[in-house]
């Protein structure tokens, strides 16, 4: 199964691939079932653009012939719809995270070296609250 997008200045292929499996032969509780998902992505300005290529993994508690393709292929797209809505929209207006400029600085000497991972485990408990 597979598809294009355009959205957010690229041009996206998505391809979904999927195994049906036991709990007992991957070891969580509840999956019935692994997919993996390949994304091209090209930026839609610049054709001449190397593409980038990503494969995430899922797992599910639906079994495989509970849901067809497609159905599946939006469940994955519709999850990170609402992280990237939900969680990242708030950390982005609210806190403005993206323009934030503690960045991990290299080195063993680096003085900043945790600051970032501190900064967005407050910012997640601010959220939570």
């Amino acid at each position: 199964m597979g598809g294009h997008e355009k959205g957010h200045g690229r041009i996206e292929l998505r391809r979904l691939a999927r195994v049906a499996v036991s709990p007992e032969e991957i070891g969580l509780v509840g999956c019935w079932q692994v997919l993996a998902v390949e994304r091209h992505r090209q930026p839609a300005n610049d054709p001449e653009a190397e593409a980038t290529v990503e494969i995430g993994y899922y797992v599910t508690s639906c079994a495989l012939d509970e849901h067809e393709p497609e159905q599946m292929a939006a469940v994955v797209r519709n999850h990170w719809s609402a992280i990237e809505n939900g969680v990242h929209h708030r950390r982005d207006v609210t806190f403005r995270e993206d323009a934030h400029k503690v960045k991990r600085s290299r080195g063993a000497h680096a003085a900043n070296g945790g600051a970032p991972a501190v900064l967005a485990t407050l910012r997640n408990l601010a959220i939570a609250t």
